[in-house]
């Protein structure tokens, strides 16, 4: 890929609804082929790119091979982190989920293409000594590529998530670093007080404690190693609590609103009616529910002690009644599916 701009034909690997084609598309490149297993996910493809054909199993190389354009140059593949976050249990490779970029290997070995760019969690560099990066970059490596890696943090943006993700990009002509490293935005880490800020968390912490954030919200994610639905909360300044709806998960992530909002399954997954996700809530506390503050949301008041008074959250401090604790980030500095569509289960 010259840095030169140019408009590649995109093959999208593990499409999830079409967020780096999305984004590609935005600089003129365009998909000619998807692959994606969840249903609901198809069926925002087939309505979003409804000129792109949507293979089904990445695993099936064979039927991939006849479909993919002869024109591609560029194959794309953010492959299940399932394995690799520290969000979940990671076993790597051994997992089952996160090792389908084997057989994104496999194929490139079959139909090679000019420029590979594999998007993933930051712990995919660091997990087991780096053994899972370093198996997909020799294997690179050995077919001829050129290849370079950076973190990339969705603030930067101007997103208020704090979504940190590895992209790799590999070529066969060039130097990589001409187009990756081209351009960079700082993005600041200060704490805000609680009263001068909203605070994003979660209310299960998961494995690491990755779950508070200073005016933004924590990384996005679709479900908890428990299988039950883990949506971050969001502290306002004045202490009520909210909740993001699928909308607001939708512009987290870069897309426009109801991007993902339909009410029938594409055909080519066995059609029907699409069921309706309700609104993302907290868990059930012993808070009074009551509605306001943010139109449409589920807001809490504050815990009331005994005598009825209103807690107010200090800094550092535990968010009564609710278990969670503010963690610092491990990843610090160093540091695509939608909540709704993983229903628990990012492996595509």
């Amino acid at each position: 890929m010259s840095a030169v701009p140019k408009s590649h034909d995109v093959t999208a690997l593990f499409g999830g609804v079409g967020g780096l084609e999305l984004g590609l598309g935005r600089s003129r490149h365009a998909a000619s082929l998807f692959c994606e297993c969840d249903p609901e996910a198809v069926s925002v493809l087939k309505h979003r790119f409804p000129d792109v054909p949507v293979a089904l199993d990445v695993r099936e190389t064979d039927a991939l091979l006849e479909s993919i354009s002869a024109n591609s140059d560029l194959l794309t593949a953010g492959f299940p982190c399932t394995d690799l976050s520290q969000a979940g249990r990671m076993k790597g490779f051994e997992g089952g989920k996160s090792s389908l970029i084997k057989d994104t290997l496999e194929l490139v070995k079959r139909r090679p293409f000019e420029n590979v760019l594999l998007e993933n969690v930051p712990n995919w560099r660091m997990l087991h000594k780096g053994e899972y990066l370093r198996h997909v970059v020799e294997e690179l490596e050995g077919l001829g590529y050129r290849w370079a890696y950076r973190t990339i943090d969705t603030r930067a943006f101007g997103l208020p998530q704090r979504r940190l993700r590895l992209f790799l990009f590999a070529t066969l002509s060039g130097d990589p670093r001409e187009v990756l490293f081209h351009g960079d935005e700082d993005v600041p880490e200060r704490e805000f007080g609680l009263g001068e800020a909203a605070h994003g968390f979660y209310w299960t912490e998961g494995n690491t404690g990755l779950g508070w954030g200073e005016d933004c919200i924590p990384t996005l994610k679709g479900g908890s190693t428990l299988s039950i639905p883990s949506p971050p909360a969001i502290l306002l300044p004045d202490g009520l609590v909210v909740t993001p709806d699928i909308r607001d998960c939708e512009r987290l992530q870069g897309f426009p609103a109801d991007w993902t909002h339909l009410e029938q399954r594409s055909d080519a997954v066995g059609g029907g009616r699409v069921q309706a996700a309700p609104p993302l809530a907290p868990r059930r506390q012993r808070h009074q529910r009551r509605r306001g503050g943010v139109a449409g949301r589920a807001t809490l008041q504050p815990p009331r002690d005994r005598h009825g008074a209103r807690h107010r959250v200090g800094a550092r401090r535990a968010v009564a009644g609710c278990g969670v604790v503010r963690r610092q980030h491990p990843e610090g500095r160093a540091a695509r599916r939608l909540a709704c569509l993983a229903h628990g289960d990012p492996a595509r």
